[in-house]
């Protein structure tokens, strides 16, 4: 932790949030402020031209051409299973042409596209490719026992992102129990991985570390590599930083740095890397090297990233380092675009986020008085957080440290928190807007 009480944990934690559906209100003039520059929206043709770009290319591979040829031939049959009622697709699974392990391995890769937009349609897609794969299959048991393993895996991950741990563990424990006494595999190693995600998100960052070293580990005694690719060790920076290990952190993304050369892999981290970097040394208050790290670093993301949902991680971070080194009048404008950006999504994780990041950003310069108000009444306009206590209830809590005299830094720390463990009841969230109400001897409540 830092002199003025700022942690990079709460900055690592943007990491792993999936993909966004965009939509704006307010149009170009918040795209530019956010990355830079405008883009044309993208129209269904093109989603539908890359589509099938992506589809032959992946046709005519001289590996994975016929599996993929093979799985698009079962994608409607994907669509006949949805739509049926859960006791047809129970009878559906069990005989022609849904007893079908293509089809399984099709439906987990269903899952995993829209895990984080649809969650309950993904997590349907994993439980019936679980069920096909549940069956007597004397010439595939093999290819049936990963399917199985791998769908409740998908299950478990599903569950994961929308913060239901007691069904995640579940899952997990059914995959184990699956694992036991098997040769050592790569589904071992994604079981290790999957299970570090989840263990990571709880906030249970060494055993989380110690999950990733073991798949990290099994991969390599599979594929006879003794050392750790760059995707893995940037995880494992990141969990460093979650753990406010800066120097270890900073020690990775340095050896990942100066071997680039010798790393044909470190083009797909780069950014990642400078963001590691950018985070630890604005950690230590370096700010000319952090801006000059940025300035370097933002054109090549801004061109590497295809679309808004794979820049935006980095241009938020980007404002999360200008607020904390002090430059207000840069960051502000920036998060409360995003704010305004993300407001037509259904991703109330995200939006809690940025709002507690601008509030934050707004206390720190003495301003949240004026503008707390404001950001509370968005956030209560918003018809879906109606039904989740915790996204209202994440700001209130906020509001409610800064009255007491807490350090707006732990009080935005105590916040995100909430967010991300989906921790506020509605009677919890109407103490805190009310907090003067009491109860007569009669059982009304007056004021």
């Amino acid at each position: 932790m830092d002199p003025d009480g700022n942690s990079p944990q709460d900055w690592a934690l943007l990491w792993g949030n999936g993909s966004l559906d965009w939509r704006t209100e307010s149009g170009i003039d918040d795209e530019v402020l956010i990355f830079g520059d405008s883009r044309p929206p993208r129209t269904e043709i093109d989603v539908l031209l890359d589509e099938l770009m992506s589809g032959l290319m992946a046709s005519t591979h001289p590996v994975l051409g016929p599996t993929v040829v093979e799985s698009k031939r079962r994608l409607p049959r994907v669509g006949e299973l949805l739509h049926m009622k859960r006791r047809q697709q129970r009878r559906a699974v069990r005989r022609a042409p849904y007893r079908d392990l293509v089809l399984a391995n099709c439906l987990i890769d269903e899952c995993n596209k829209f895990a984080t937009q649809r969650p309950d349609e993904a997590e349907e897609c994993a439980r019936l490719a679980e069920w096909i794969a549940d069956q007597p299959w004397p010439d595939e048991p093999e290819k049936a026992a990963e399917i199985r393993i791998v769908s409740l895996l998908s299950q478990a991950d599903v569950f994961r992102l929308q913060r239901d741990w007691k069904k995640a563990e579940l899952r997990f424990a059914a995959a184990h129990a699956l694992l036991r006494g098997r040769v050592a595999h790569h589904t071992h190693s994604t079981f290790c991985l999957y299970f570090s995600r989840l263990r990571a998100d709880q906030g249970r960052y060494q055993e989380a570390e110690l999950l990733l070293m073991w798949s990290i580990g099994i991969f390599g005694l599979l594929w006879e590599s003794d050392q750790p690719d760059a995707h893995d060790l940037c995880r494992i920076a990141l969990l460093a930083l979650r753990q406010n290990d800066l120097g270890r952190a900073m020690g990775i993304a340095t050896r990942l740095y100066l071997g680039q050369e010798h790393d044909h892999l470190f083009d797909s981290v780069s950014t990642r890397v400078d963001v590691i970097r950018a985070i630890c040394m604005a950690a230590i208050g370096d700010a000319d090297a952090v801006r000059a790290l940025i300035a370097e670093a933002q054109p090549k993301w801004r061109r590497a990233a295809i679309d808004r949902n794979a820049g935006l991680p980095f241009e938020w971070i980007e404002c999360r380092i200008a607020a904390h080194l002090g430059n207000f009048d840069q960051a502000i404008p920036r998060l409360d675009a995003m704010r305004r950006w993300l407001r037509g999504t259904l991703k109330l994780d995200e939006i809690c986020l940025v709002t507690i990041d601008l509030a934050l950003a707004y206390a720190r310069k003495g301003e949240a008085a004026q503008y707390l108000p404001e950001l509370l009444a968005d956030l209560a306009n918003i018809q879906e957080a109606a039904e989740k206590p915790w996204v209202l209830g994440s700001l209130w809590r906020f509001r409610e440290e800064l009255d007491r005299g807490t350090d707006p830094v732990v009080a935005a720390r105590e916040a995100i928190e909430i967010v991300h463990r989906r921790e506020m009841s509605l009677k919890g969230l109407s103490a805190r807007r009310h907090p003067t109400r009491k109860k007569s001897p009669s059982g009304r409540t007056k004021p």
